[in-house]
């Protein structure tokens, strides 16, 4: 039941970009641990740790505490009005024993398992046991809640005023977006409420399931993991292959006449009434709502069947037995469930939600995951594809790891400082291993500081005991947050008028000249809220302030930089998607003047303008160095929302071809040319600016970072969203990727012979722009 969830908008986003899928459920079981390595006499770096596995016991919990672990256990065999199954009270029960056993307790009284079974497991009784979590004072803020169900699962039609209704059923039948999902209690059914009309009853939808875990989420935090196993096929109960039976947990929900059955329009109305309206979001003051309130487990994908005898819950506790729980996270939890046997369908586990990367039944209220840079073999070396245009410097510490998918204790090789840094990479150690695929983390959080200026001294303990809860994850590689800054020291201040906080640019900053005095997010004081701009407002100011150590050579004084108003011309060209564009090219014969600032004053799109409708503009740069050509990067770095967007990088080139740079030299190019970054051939996004609702000025930078070697992908990582959005009046969670410097090492750029004979240099050029309405 993947869609659970996800229906009406309620769920964020990112359980799409983060849904982790098994084409092949046959995955290696288990890997032995890291062989120690040593590092030979020729090594030039110190191998301080290599990690191999501590003294531990398969399948305990031994991170967590039972008096901080709260379980629902629903399973039903026995329905009232359809057919049976045999194996969901059997999976329960395992469920319970598993429980007990991992927390290593002889009473089972010591742990708080609530059950319903068969009988005990109607409609009223499964939502009356999640809505006394929420009400249980037992159940403290941040503690860990299961809620697991086996049994039937269904799809159903939309009713009349739900998104995708229409009063015949469509050609080709309902589409997945639009059908409703749901768990089959066991007073399911289905029933005349008029003369030759049929409703169904006794399941409960996707919409209600929604709320119910959103509102618990909201009231204990969201370290919630729900596991379904249970499939919502529209087909018969039964496989109608040959051969012996197969039963399957599904259920048609039909009329006498054999026509879909749906539920009634205001159905658990009392339930998500107060937030939504025929369909429609009217009050969503959740905090956790673009970060997602639980982690979902589910048996099988949207249209597939979740087998009753061999089931995944048995595959699944038979896994947890064997592994050490404290070093599992739930990516590679569903990546290595073992082969569930035969199956005349697909069923293919999914595991969905924003904190997939997190340990099992140890999720965090902010989960960016590790920062993780991919890494590379020249020769014998281990090459990381970052470098100090990334902040990396001399020293500094990484855990490298044979496989992306970061488990503590099990797939690390060891930590090593780095020797040797450049511009996008840096050299960590001689090493014969085969590293392909291989990835390296920060060890530690960064040594740089972001101080942020709090007055209110109840406003400043909310915070700092917010980011003392911050999981350990997010610090690898990330800069500190300290609310002791200074108002002078500080790159923003907190206000607050006792209700609503806001954040200030220090009046002295660059920002702040330009005529920006604050961040455009106000609201009620919200830890979760604050904490979240603060790490993106971290972020943000370390590459917004980064510069090269210069001390000969500034790249930026060779560099030419224009700025062009764009318009779309009668010929076409292919784009790099390979479908047909109209060719950009410039509205006037000059090129947009800098005023005295320095700053170049374009033109913005208001609020709710159409893409189409915004001003296109393109960045040509000129190159006057002698003899050395330029990677080039440029970002846009937005001052009211903290979102850094990318508008050109490099181009890459597969095994050991050669990579031109982004701008030749004099020597390659006698009569120098602008270059186009973002249109014509410059493969990058055309610049089109928009304001905030209610804005009608804002400050951006655009960075353009310049290097005269390139390796690698990495600078992807600098990009990061909003923090939060404004929907319905009230600033939300955003969407939140983990951006990393990730390409295959078949695409990863390789230097050219004479690639030791160019100086490694790099630099950045910073350009404002004042944005004002049109």
């Amino acid at each position: 039941m993947t869609k659970i969830l996800e229906q009406e908008g309620l769920a964020p986003p990112l359980l799409q970009q983060h849904a982790v899928s098994m084409d092949s459920i046959t995955i290696q079981q288990s890997s032995s641990p890291a062989s120690t390595l040593t590092s030979p006499p020729s090594a030039h770096v110190e191998v301080l740790h290599s990690r191999s596995s501590p003294v531990r016991k398969e399948g305990k919990f031994q991170h967590l505490s039972r008096e901080n672990f709260h379980a629902l256990l629903i399973g039903i065999d026995k329905y009232a009005n359809y057919g049976s199954l045999k194996g969901a009270i059997r999976d329960v029960e395992s469920m319970h024993d598993f429980l007990i056993g991992a927390f290593d307790v002889q009473a089972p009284s010591s742990i708080d398992l609530r059950i319903l079974k068969n009988e005990q497991a109607t409609s009223a009784r499964i939502i009356e046991a999640i809505a006394k979590l929420k009400d249980d004072k037992k159940v403290k803020q941040t503690d860990v809640i299961l809620i697991y169900f086996a049994g039937h699962g269904a799809t159903m039609p939309p009713p009349k005023g739900w998104p995708g209704w229409a009063p015949t059923p469509p050609l080709g039948g309902w589409t997945e977006d639009v059908e409703i999902q749901c768990i089959v209690a066991h007073d399911a059914a289905v029933s005349m409420v008029a003369p030759s009309k049929y409703s169904a009853g006794g399941v409960i939808p996707d919409r209600t399931l929604n709320v119910l875990l959103r509102e618990l989420a909201d009231a204990k935090g969201n370290n919630i993991t729900v596991i379904l196993d249970c499939c919502h096929s529209s087909s018969g109960t039964r496989s109608a292959d040959d051969g012996p039976e197969e039963l399957n947990r599904k259920v048609d929900l039909k009329d006498p006449m054999g026509n879909r059955a749906t539920i009634p329009e205001g159905y658990d109305r009392r339930i998500w009434g107060p937030y939504f309206c025929r369909g429609a979001v009217l009050d969503w003051e959740y905090r956790h709502a673009g970060l997602g309130s639980h982690v979902l487990i589910a048996a099988c994908g949207r249209k597939e069947q979740a087998a009753d005898g061999l089931s995944f819950t048995q595959a699944l506790l038979e896994l947890l037995k064997q592994r050490f729980l404290d070093a599992l996270s739930y990516t590679l939890l569903i990546k290595s469930i073992k082969n569930l046997g035969k199956r005349r369908a697909p069923q293919n586990p999914l595991c969905e939600g924003n904190s997939v990367q997190s340990m099992l039944f140890d999720i965090k209220d902010v989960h960016l995951g590790r920062l993780t840079f991919d890494v590379v073999q020249e020769g014998h070396y281990i090459v990381l594809t970052a470098g100090e245009m990334l902040g990396v410097t001399p020293q500094m510490q990484f855990d490298v790891y044979t496989s992306k998918a970061i488990s503590l204790y099990e797939e690390c090789i060891g930590k090593f400082k780095v020797e040797r840094v450049g511009s996008t990479s840096s050299h960590l150690k001689d090493i014969k291993t085969n590293l392909d695929g291989a990835v390296a983390s920060p060890s530690f959080a960064s040594s740089d500081t972001f101080y942020v200026h709090v007055p209110n001294s109840t406003l400043r303990a909310t915070i700092e005991t917010a980011v003392s809860e911050e999981s350990s994850e997010d610090r690898f590689g990330r800069s500190r947050i300290d609310t002791s800054g200074t108002a002078s020291g500080s790159d923003l201040t907190l206000s607050t008028d006792g209700t609503n906080v806001c954040f200030l640019y220090q009046r002295s900053s660059n920002i702040s000249q330009l005529g920006l005095e604050r961040l455009i997010f106000t609201f009620p004081s919200d830890a979760w809220r604050i904490r979240r701009v603060l790490r993106s407002g971290a972020h943000f100011f370390k590459f917004l302030q980064h510069e090269a150590p210069h001390g000969g050579v500034r790249l930026r004084d060779y560099v030419e930089v224009r700025l062009w108003e764009l318009e779309e011309t009668n010929d076409f060209t292919v784009g790099v998607d390979g479908k047909l564009k109209r060719v950009l090219e410039h509205k006037h014969a000059r090129p947009l003047e800098r005023a005295a600032s320095g700053a170049y004053e374009v033109l913005a799109a208001t609020a709710g303008t159409y893409k189409e409708g915004a001003r296109r503009y393109g960045i040509e740069l000129m190159n006057r160095l002698q003899k050395d050509g330029l990677f080039v990067w440029a970002f846009l770095f937005d001052c009211s929302t903290l979102e850094i967007r990318q508008y050109h990088e490099p181009r890459v080139a597969r095994g050991n071809s050669s990579i031109d740079p982004t701008l030749p030299c004099v020597a390659t190019n006698p009569q120098p040319v602008p270059i186009a970054l973002n249109y014509r051939n410059g493969a990058g996004r055309v610049l089109r600016l928009q304001l905030q609702e209610g804005q009608t000025f804002d400050i951006g930078f655009l960075r353009i970072f310049l290097s005269t070697r390139y390796r690698g992908g990495a600078l992807t990582s600098i990009m990061q969203h909003t923090p939060l959005v404004l929907k319905d009046g009230v600033w939300r969670g955003a969407r939140r990727e983990r951006l990393r410097g990730a390409l295959p090492p078949s695409m990863l750029p390789r230097p050219t012979d004479s690639a030791n004979d160019v100086p490694d240099l790099w630099d950045v050029l910073t350009i404002p722009l004042v944005q004002r309405a049109e």
